[in-house]
């Protein structure tokens, strides 16, 4: 299977993807410490490995992200 390598998705599909993966990583955070605190290693490093996967497509996204600034009387600045 081939993958597309644009999509076509506005900044509200994205907003809601960065809130879904973030409540995802909360939910695998608290597992995290549910392990921890029951001496599963095996747990723990189940739930590391998603923390970590999740977090680098967090930032794989936010990397993606043209970030403007809004002065009212012009048009949108690209920042940094």
């Amino acid at each position: 299977m081939k993958y597309k390598r644009k999509f076509k998705l506005n900044p509200h599909d994205i907003d809601l993807i960065e809130n879904c993966l973030s409540k995802e990583l909360h939910h695998r955070s608290e597992v995290f410490l549910q392990s921890e605190k029951q001496h599963d290693t095996d747990a723990m490093d189940a739930a590391k490995s998603g923390i970590s996967e999740i977090t680098e497509l967090l930032a794989k996204l936010h990397d993606q992200k043209n970030w403007y600034g809004h002065d009212p009387k012009n048009r949108p600045v690209p920042m940094g």
